[in-house]
């Protein structure tokens, strides 16, 4: 016998685009809870254990999902892969005995867990982390003024403009997120009514990011996105860093957005628009952003000129590793401020 996966069919053709990426990362997170709930945190350049047995499709418990494994007969009939429950065992008494009590979600492991390359989680602390480097550098002489479009992106995308690049992909830490309680709003953009910018705000819960990191000397420090960013126009410090009594700036789980986009191969697929646009955490407004800046700041410079810059004073050198640390401080959808 042939065992076979069954594939989920839609069965509405009009499900949107948006639809299609919450189930896809439902499965992500099924099989990240499932599957690493319990790994330890490994090296980032380890390998998990390809070789690991693992149970048997009669073994596990059946799930009620449209991807159960099917066996296909020689007769050419489909049937479940999960075996029929045996008929009860005649016992020598009329009453039975009282079943069970099921038992209590076991609580998320502590620690640190690798869930995806450069992607780790807390369940229990309500921590995201991912690893990045710096990839501008404000003080070379050539290069002294750099307009910042994003706060960190991935490889290959935006790096001339942010403070951070990471080879984690938006999505997977997207999924991360998702394991820890948030679910995602949508983020902000600007569109045009009698030839004036109508501004709509990014939605989705409140995400408090940190930098961590240690300078030449070994020493370790923190900051937020606003300590590197300054004025460009006054020179002034972005308000809200460490030690103010203003209010820092804002980020929010908008979860990015999907779109149909024609591969290699030619076939149409839903995109992640976070992974290909390189708008991990967003500071001016794409429409694209997974975290996206509370504040609508219209990437075209005819709409909104262009005025936050790297501070060179406090942004760590070009090359220096920084742990980004993300953690949930509402979970309510809440509006940008205007």
């Amino acid at each position: 016998m042939t065992v076979h996966i069954a594939r989920s069919r839609s069965q509405n053709s009009r499900v949107t685009a948006h639809a299609r990426m919450a189930m896809a990362f439902a499965v992500v997170v099924a099989i990240v809870a499932a599957g690493c709930a319990g790994t330890p945190k490994q090296p980032e350049n380890s390998r998990a254990d390809a070789g690991t047995p693992t149970p048997s499709a009669s073994a596990q418990t059946p799930a009620v999902s449209p991807m159960r494994p099917i066996i296909e007969t020689s007769e050419g009939q489909e049937q479940s892969a999960t075996p029929k429950p045996a008929p009860a065992a005649a016992t020598s008494t009329s009453a039975s005995a009282p079943s069970p009590a099921p038992p209590s979600p076991s609580p998320p492991p502590p620690g640190l867990v690798t869930i995806f390359p450069s992607v780790r989680v807390d369940r229990a602390a309500g921590v995201v982390e991912f690893d990045a480097t710096v990839p501008i550098d404000p003080r070379d002489p050539n290069t002294p003024t750099i307009f910042l479009e994003v706060i960190a992106c991935p490889r290959d995308t935006k790096e001339h403009e942010t403070l951070l690049v990471t080879s984690a992909k938006p999505s997977h830490i997207h999924a991360a997120l998702l394991l820890i309680g948030l679910e995602p709003g949508a983020p902000g953009r600007v569109e045009w009514k009698d030839k004036a910018p109508v501004r709509i705000p990014p939605r989705g819960p409140e995400v408090d990011i940190t930098f961590r990191y240690r300078d030449q000397n070994g020493a370790s420090h923190e900051a937020r996105p606003a300590d590197w960013i300054k004025d460009g126009q006054t020179d002034r410090p972005m308000p809200g860093r460490t030690g103010e009594s203003t209010a820092a700036p804002r980020w929010l789980f908008a979860g990015s957005l999907t779109r149909n986009a024609m591969t290699e191969s030619g076939v149409r697929m839903p995109r992640y628009e976070a992974d290909a646009d390189g708008t991990l955490i967003g500071f001016a407004t794409f429409g694209s952003e997974m975290l996206a800046y509370s504040e609508v700041i219209s990437h075209e410079s005819s709409v909104d000129a262009q005025v936050w810059i790297a501070d060179a004073k406090t942004i760590p050198p070009v090359g220096t590793s920084v742990v980004v640390v993300l953690r949930a401080r509402g979970a309510g959808v809440s509006p940008a401020p205007r």
